[in-house]
């Protein structure tokens, strides 16, 4: 089938103009614009460098939860200040921070990402935020902090997900060692 000059010049400027709109910065789409495009849970778990001096041998991590239903963003941390801001549980926040902000120290980082039951399994966990036995205590070092928090629900879920070994926290387990 022969298309005319005239389609073809068409389908010239469409090309373009396609190019165009992927290649213009101010377009910058996140992980948080595709996965609420999506109709399933999806749970991620990010990291992002700490500000300066601490950030250049600690990161901070925490989950990013897409609602199937709702299609919504929601972050849920460990933070150094009760109730400051968003939902929070002592010092265990939903929505405190934008799921796509840093810490102060850089950009965030996709860790692993959980997609349909196994993600469901984590959004129930994240949806008992008392459950953690460190949700009204925090300290930086040794713990209990943001990793701490993250590796708990690591633990509970069964994931085989580890955090960075410069995840200052995750293998916090109590002052005697022991959970409380």
């Amino acid at each position: 089938m022969k298309t005319s000059k005239r389609t073809r010049i068409l389908m010239f400027f469409a090309a373009i103009g396609c190019c165009a709109l992927l290649s213009c910065s101010s377009l910058k789409f996140s992980f948080w614009d595709m996965a609420a495009m999506s109709a399933e849970d999806i749970v991620e778990l990010r990291q992002a460098p700490l500000p300066p001096p601490i950030g250049m041998f600690s990161v901070h991590c925490w989950f990013v939860v897409f609602d199937g239903e709702g299609r919504e963003g929601s972050r849920w941390e460990v933070w150094q200040e009760r109730n400051v801001g968003g939902t929070s549980w002592g010092f265990v926040h939903k929505g405190l921070l934008h799921p796509d902000s840093g810490v102060g120290g850089g950009e965030y980082e996709l860790c692993y990402e959980w997609r349909g039951s196994a993600a469901r399994e984590i959004i129930s966990l994240l949806n008992r935020p008392t459950d953690y036995p460190f949700w009204n205590t925090y300290l930086v070092w040794p713990g209990p902090n943001s990793n701490t928090y993250v590796a708990w629900i690591l633990d509970r879920v069964k994931s085989p997900v580890e955090l960075p070994p410069h995840a200052i926290g995750k293998d916090y387990l109590g002052a005697l060692g022991l959970e409380s």
